[in-house]
């Protein structure tokens, strides 16, 4: 049995698991026990599909930031290097000179 409340005058109901899927599927409609009409706007297909496609949208914007992450993290790692080989250049020309 799934529960569920009128948006209308708030009853709570429940319909068996069967007849739910049936009408998430049709989107059909169907009634609180004072008689308001209920319907699914949204078949569960549906759902999964919008709920997919923003993961999906996500991942990408994750992606995304993540390239930019890793592309600013090259550029000051091949900074340092560069620091590091004139470092090293100025230490052996110091140890050229003692």
């Amino acid at each position: 049995m799934i529960s569920h409340i009128c948006v209308n005058c708030g009853v709570s109901f429940a319909i068996p698991n069967e007849l739910d899927q049936k009408l998430r599927e049709n989107r059909s409609s169907f009634y609180c026990p004072i008689g308001h009409p209920q319907s699914y706007t949204k078949s569960t297909l549906q759902i999964a599909r919008e709920n997919w496609t923003q993961e999906l949208d996500k991942l990408k914007e994750d992606k995304l930031k993540l390239e930019v992450y890793r592309d600013s993290i090259n550029v000051e790692y091949d900074a340092l290097q560069k620091r590091n080989k004139k470092l090293e250049a100025r230490l052996q020309k110091l140890i050229k000179n003692k």
